[in-house]
């Protein structure tokens, strides 16, 4: 409301802009999210040759529970 001077008709007329601006770029983050996913995978396949990787890899960076800043550089 401070943004609108305290005018709730302009107030909702914003909000409502909002919905349809996040309603358009729905469809366009679904891709992106479903592009970067099956990137990941293709690399991670590559990397642990290994196309069922997320099942079967038991060690490396799936099962390290430590902090960054806790791991040994030696």
């Amino acid at each position: 409301m401070i943004a609108t001077g305290h005018d709730k008709e302009r107030a909702s007329r914003l909000y409502n802009a909002n919905i349809r601006l996040a309603q358009a770029f729905h469809p366009i983050l679904a891709q992106l999210e479903v592009i970067l996913r099956n990137s990941l995978n293709e690399q991670l396949s590559s990397h642990f040759i290994d196309n069922d990787w997320i099942m079967n890899q038991k060690s490396g960076f799936m099962s390290n529970t430590k902090p960054p800043s806790q791991h040994d550089s030696a």
